[in-house]
């Protein structure tokens, strides 16, 4: 009897310790805490995007090499304009596309591999969209539907990238707040006095017309410091009685 009541000790000991173990507040909350106020990125996004993106281009080499251009009722330099947007076309999506492709793929937080391929999406969107309306005016009926299809989809691609470097814009100003904040100091935040300037900090980009970033520039430094305002003298009173008293006459 006493080996089998042991054993029973034993077990119920440890029964207990195991229980204790998973009931600790630390085993329980530690994992946790470390990635609770982590900001999120959807990469997911990302990857069927460049998914969609590496099909929609190849289809529309296919169909850019298909094109019978010399056929189009068209003076000879525009054809010969046409025929060398399209050998760009093919020659980027063929060649220099799916380098940027792997480089977002494999660094899906990096903004400069994300910017630079935007930024040849913008290039192509530019070339294939007057090229797919010249298509629709001296070219078949055929090639025009295909490369207006082509070029939706290379719209969509475009527009879906844009959402992402949106998204991940934001996730590396959390991560830089985030930073910032555990060596801010401690009157950091305090509101300005009133009649004091308050003074910006940190880069900000400079975006054209076609929504690329064109530059940084610091916002400390303002190209065109503020005057001073200076109050203006009230009009004395005496002109406007006299011409109330002419006026009564």
């Amino acid at each position: 009897m006493k080996p089998r009541f042991l054993a029973f000790i034993i077990t119920v000991v440890a029964l207990n310790m195991s229980c204790w173990a998973q009931s600790s507040p630390t085993a329980r909350t530690a994992p946790k805490s470390r990635t609770a106020n982590a900001p999120s990125l959807n990469v997911t996004q990302l990857n069927s995007t460049l998914s969609a993106l590496e099909q929609s281009t190849r289809q529309t080499a296919l169909d850019l090499a298909r094109l019978r251009i010399d056929k189009w009722k068209a003076d000879g330099a525009t054809r010969d304009q046409a025929q060398s947007n399209a050998q760009s076309l093919m020659s980027n999506m063929t060649n220099a596309l799916p380098g940027m492709i792997t480089a977002a793929r494999n660094a899906p937080t990096s903004l400069t591999a994300n910017l630079k391929l935007y930024r040849d999406l913008n290039v192509l969107y530019e070339v294939l969209s007057p090229l797919s309306d010249s298509a629709g005016a001296v070219g078949s009926k055929d090639e025009y539907q295909q490369l207006e299809a082509d070029t939706q989809l290379l719209e969509a691609s475009r527009r879906s990238l844009a959402d992402y470097m949106e998204s991940l814009a934001a996730f590396q100003d959390a991560e830089l707040a985030r930073l910032h904040g555990r060596s801010a100091p401690t009157g950091q935040g305090s509101a300005a006095a009133p009649g004091t300037s308050s003074k910006k900090s940190g880069p900000v980009i400079i975006v054209g017309e076609n929504g690329v970033p064109k530059r940084i520039v610091d916002a400390d430094d303002d190209p065109e410091p503020r005057k001073p305002v200076r109050k203006k003298t009230p009009p004395s009173p005496v002109q406007p009685a006299a011409q109330s008293t002419v006026q009564s006459h």
